[in-house]
């Protein structure tokens, strides 16, 4: 007879170095489901289960963290150093999680993210407290996350998609080799079949190890989940709130840390935040040349640069693309190509980063588009002392108690609404209003310079000189 067919595997996906791939590729998705399973299944226990979407709680809870809570005894007392979740007092219906720094003494409670530099403005009432935080899930929220903030197709969501995807084929690589017999060769030789075993075995791996090796590899994907679960017990564990695995934080929008150059959340994309709502101007202030601001908002608003500002510097957020412009105090603005009939109900925000001590306007609602209108309201202006200050109808006004010409990037957004004025910084409201009266005339939305003669708290410039990134302007109560 003619010699006989070697079926073979090839060497891919047969001998250790594939048994060792594939254990590591079951081992990995091991863990997720790990993970995963950790995320979810306390919720069929009555717990709350939340997806981190802000760094107000680094550097012990990340953006994309899942945060696992467990309700509270409506007897319990709050204590100082708890991280609890609640339903936060400045935007009702939007979950928050920070530290309790202060019990009062009718049982509401001061709230602080580990990050920021003061206490949440609004107490938290006690029957708002919805759980107290006992366990944190690294990553498993991230892909919520990027959809969440419309990055869904972005590079580094398509990459963890498609390494994932690796994984999952790469957990099925490897296969045993095909037994080859011949009977027909020396049956009796000895040294003959152990030949042939071998040459039927392209693993490489023997008889006798490879059950044992299987065995033992294949329990890798059970112990690394629990070995993980271990290692982040016994290196996190939240002071206050017993024996958990690890730290704790939720599904919200509140302040972030910053640096002079980059808004340390990285998660956060200062463009695409605002688009989510609607916007009627949306100016990303990428522009490398020209005069003209670009709108992203869908409404053709753009603004026209004044004065000749610096164009492509450095951004607010790390993980966005484009630039941002630099305002010289002297006469330099962006203005609206758009008039409006002036809104009763609108939001305006923007990112900004500056040392000055001479004030000047950030954003505001004018008549003209020259120098300044005769006609000005709704504004958010810097103060001498570097405090924010948000104004309207008859100079009304709010005011921030901390500084920001620190020179890091600062979000700061005021809003007018049927519930009065807020002046948010950070993420976090630093004061209110119950005025809802404005002026009402036809005009324009500017940024960096405009009237502010006999407001209070008046700079000695009404240019503002700094950095200013992401402006947007809305029509409607965003916060």
């Amino acid at each position: 007879m003619g010699s006989p067919v070697l079926l073979t595997l090839g060497p891919a996906r047969t001998g250790w170095c594939a048994l060792l791939v594939t254990t590591a590729a079951r081992a990995v998705l091991a863990v997720l489901a790990g993970l995963v399973v950790w995320s979810v299944l306390p919720v069929a226990l009555g717990w709350h289960s939340t997806v981190t979407v802000s760094g107000s709680m680094l550097p012990r809870i990340e953006p994309s963290d899942v945060v696992v809570s467990a309700p509270l005894d409506p007897g319990t007392d709050l204590r100082a150093g708890w991280i609890v979740l609640v339903d936060s007092p400045a935007q009702p219906g939007t979950l928050l999680v920070h530290r309790v720094v202060e019990v009062r003494e009718d049982g509401s409670a001061i709230t602080r993210g580990d990050a920021n530099a003061e206490p949440d403005s609004d107490p938290v009432a006690r029957e708002d407290v919805l759980g107290l935080a006992r366990l944190r899930v690294p990553y498993v929220g991230r892909p919520f996350l990027w959809w969440h903030d419309g990055h869904a197709l972005t590079p580094g969501a398509l990459g963890t998609g498609l390494g994932l995807l690796l994984v999952v084929l790469l957990a099925e690589w490897y296969r045993q080799g095909p037994e080859e017999w011949d009977d027909q060769h020396d049956q009796d030789d000895r040294a003959d079949r152990a030949g042939r075993a071998a040459a039927a075995d392209p693993t490489g791996v023997p008889d006798r190890l490879r059950g044992p090796a299987v065995g033992v590899l294949s329990l890798l994907p059970v112990l690394l989940p629990v070995a993980l679960a271990l290692l982040l017990g016994a290196s996190a564990v939240l002071p206050g709130a017993g024996a958990v695995l690890a730290p704790a934080s939720a599904a919200y929008r509140s302040t972030t840390s910053t640096s002079p150059y980059s808004a340390t959340a990285a998660w956060y994309s200062c463009q695409r935040a605002p688009l989510a709502h609607g916007p009627v101007l949306a100016w990303r202030l990428d522009e490398t040349g020209g005069t003209t601001a670009a709108d992203a908002s869908g409404t053709g608003n753009t603004g026209t640069y004044h004065g000749g500002p610096a164009l492509a510097q450095g951004r607010a957020c790390g993980t966005d693309t484009g630039t941002s412009v630099r305002l010289d105090g002297i006469d330099d603005f962006v203005v609206s190509t758009t008039a409006y009939t002036a809104p009763s109900v609108y939001t305006v925000e923007l990112w900004f980063s500056t040392t000055t001590t001479s004030g000047g306007k950030l954003i505001g609602f004018e008549s003209g588009t020259t120098a300044w209108g005769w006609s000005y309201d709704r504004m958010v202006y810097m103060r001498n002392d570097g405090r924010l200050v948000c104004g309207a109808g008859p100079s009304i006004t709010i005011a921030s108690s901390a500084a920001y010409n620190d020179g890091a990037w600062h979000h700061v957004a005021a809003t007018m609404s049927a519930a009065g004025m807020r002046l948010y910084v950070d993420g976090a409201q630093v004061g209110s209003s119950t005025n809802t009266v404005s002026q009402s005339f036809s005009g324009y939305w500017r940024i960096g310079s405009g009237g502010l003669s006999g407001w209070p708290g008046t700079p000695s410039s009404e240019k503002f000189a700094g950095y200013v990134d992401d402006v947007a302007g809305h029509h409607a109560a965003r916060y």
